[in-house]
């Protein structure tokens, strides 16, 4: 069995962006790890091996960096 891309629940991964994005004390740079993380074992690998940027995405209304 393979793991897929984008296997976490949606309504997960919107708590734990608001949860991350209200911490004013974790870095940009943990922030773009976890999110990596939520997306799928393929983007966490691309964000620690340099080759993929964090992406920008809306929601609710407002624009977070990813």
């Amino acid at each position: 069995m393979t793991i897929a891309d984008n296997a976490v629940d949606r309504p997960l991964v919107d708590v734990v962006i608001e949860a991350i994005d209200a911490d004013n004390d974790l870095s940009d740079e943990a922030k773009y790890y976890v999110l990596a993380a939520l997306e799928g074992p393929t983007a966490l690998q691309e964000l620690l091996d340099g080759i993929s940027t964090p992406h920008v995405t809306e929601r609710s209304g407002q624009l977070l960096l990813l």
